[in-house]
């Protein structure tokens, strides 16, 4: 009956487990998608046809770029997704930044009961911070939208 109690608080907390898989690798995917945006790929393009530039053309390639940068839907998502989960972090007390770093963040062999003793607390109280964590992390997350 516990084992049941505890896999359905999971399925509560399923957009802010999402975040926190996500976490350690969006500073990559931030950075890669601004390189998307800023020089994207069109197979087959080619900006020489019929010898120079026109004269009385402006380039506004500059100010499309970073209109497409502040409102890109996916890059959003993930600097909200950043932020949500470091607005958390930075609340949560060191206890609780070192349960969720080392369940979610640290690649490791323990499991709860094993980081519950490294971290020198019953595995009660580890699942007790790591909820509390969670559910504030849903309820940052609950305001957003996941982008396709």
């Amino acid at each position: 009956m516990k084992e049941t109690h505890l896999i359905s608080q999971t399925n509560n907390y399923e957009p802010a487990l999402k975040a926190l898989k996500k976490y350690p690798k969006l500073d990559q995917w931030i950075q890669y998608r601004r390189l998307e945006i800023t020089h994207p790929y069109y197979p087959g393009r080619d900006e020489n046809i019929g010898g120079g530039r026109p004269i009385n053309k402006v380039d506004r390639h500059v100010e499309d770029q970073a209109i497409q940068l502040s409102m890109d839907p996916k890059l959003m998502y993930y600097q909200y997704v950043q932020k949500s989960v470091q607005v958390c972090l930075d609340l949560a007390d060191s206890e609780t930044q070192k349960i969720i770093e080392e369940l979610y963040f640290k690649q490791t062999d323990l499991n709860s009961e094993g980081i519950a003793q490294k971290l020198h607390m019953s595995r009660k109280t580890l699942y007790k911070r790591r909820n509390a964590f969670l559910e504030r992390l849903n309820e940052l997350m609950s305001t957003i939208k996941v982008p396709n």
